[in-house]
């Protein structure tokens, strides 16, 4: 099977995985509470610690290995879950998760970035992102009808096991159709090649502004989603529409993401990405002032599909500038950035929205996303 095609598929059923439970009802909405934010904190603290190191693991091992070892951890996570939920039980599997989470990062990316590369058609690596994130918002829409439907049907421990078979569909899959591929060619000591990666990102100034921009915009995101919901109630958009609304935002960003490579090549990977930041900051800004429910959802929906749009644009962009020998390390130390700054906003913003609101959380995404786009101003007129 040709690289992409198998980074399509493996890239859909990931997705697929990690939508079921979502999409139907939140981790833990059987079990309470208590247990909800154990698992979380526990996923958190695994992920937010494993994550630059498992990619350092990819590049030295094989991307293929950890990558399908991974989506195997997550599957374990979800069987363990459908089978006895208790403290221990619970705890148990949310190491495993964020474990698992940790050594999918950067690892799959990395993976058919170089695949491409070895058959001569990077150039078309932009078209590649594109239509795999198109797929991938496809099978989010699919794995939330599927989810509610099994849920329905047969209860909240089916859905959980059903995301546990999709994973393990998954982990099969990709070692069945997956070439393994490696960063490092020599036997670098692993330690030496960690310190190279977090070099790699601190040393180049451009790869440097373009991962702190990345954060900062991503953060700005995860401040207007974390405000979302509120506003939803506080405009009385009901909740037994969330869902539908949920799975129409995804639809116009299919379409958008598939041709998101027409726009980078017309205006360049820099360009685009500015444009985009800069017309979702103005929308997130439209929020603000348009109240009525018709108004809110139209504008989620916009702003859901021009963060999609950039999402590939913003990959290409910055796989140009990482070397292949610390690809998978380099992609996870940027996705330990970006965890980082979501924590700080979820503990911070909380706080502020309960004080004074959902427009400071709207005016707190704007004014982080802007301060993105000054970065992006600064990488658009520099050479690289």
């Amino acid at each position: 099977m040709k690289a992409e095609k198998c980074y399509y598929l493996i890239s859909a059923l990931n997705e697929f995985t990690y939508e079921v439970p979502y999409l139907s009802y939140f981790i833990f909405s059987a079990l309470g509470l208590g247990y909800t934010y154990l698992y979380a904190g526990i996923f958190a603290l695994f992920f937010g610690v494993l994550d630059y190191p498992t990619g350092g693991l990819a590049d030295r091992i094989g991307r293929k290995r950890v990558f399908a070892l991974g989506t195997f951890l997550v599957g374990i996570n979800f069987l363990i879950l459908a089978a006895c939920a208790n403290p221990l039980t619970v705890a148990l599997a949310a190491s495993l998760f964020g474990f698992g989470g940790a050594l999918q990062s950067g690892s799959l990316e990395a993976w058919i970035t170089d695949e491409m590369k070895r058959e001569n058609k990077f150039n078309q690596l932009d078209k590649v992102f594109g239509r795999a994130t198109s797929l991938s918002l496809i099978a989010d829409v699919l794995a939330g009808v599927s989810g509610s439907i099994i849920t329905y049907i047969g209860g909240y421990w089916w859905t959980i096991s059903f995301a546990g078979i999709i994973s393990m569909i998954t982990t099969s899959s990709a070692l069945l159709v997956m070439r393994e591929n490696f960063g490092v060619e020599k036997k670098e000591p692993y330690l030496r090649l960690l310190k190279t990666g977090a070099n790699t990102i601190f040393r180049k100034k451009h790869l440097l502004l373009l991962s702190i921009s990345q954060m900062i915009f991503v953060t700005g995101v995860y401040a207007y989603w974390e405000t979302l919901t509120p506003i939803y109630g506080e405009r009385k958009i009901p909740e037994a529409f969330f869902g539908v609304i949920g799975a129409a935002m995804h639809l116009p960003a299919v379409i958008t993401t598939a041709y998101s490579h027409k726009l980078s090549r017309k205006l360049g990977t820099a360009n685009s990405t500015l444009l985009l930041s800069g017309t979702w900051t103005f929308f997130c800004l439209l929020m603000m002032f348009l109240i009525d429910p018709c108004s809110t959802i139209v504008i989620a929906i916009i702003l859901e599909s021009i963060y999609a749009t950039r999402y590939p644009i913003m990959e290409f962009w910055r796989n140009q500038l990482i070397p292949s020998s610390l690809r998978a390390t380099v992609l996870s130390g940027i996705s330990t950035m970006e965890h980082i700054g979501q924590a700080i906003i979820l503990f911070v913003l909380s706080p502020i929205v309960e004080a004074y609101g959902t427009k400071a959380g709207l005016i707190s995404a704007i004014a982080i996303t802007a301060t993105a786009i000054t970065f992006l101003l600064k990488l658009a007129k520099e050479k690289h």
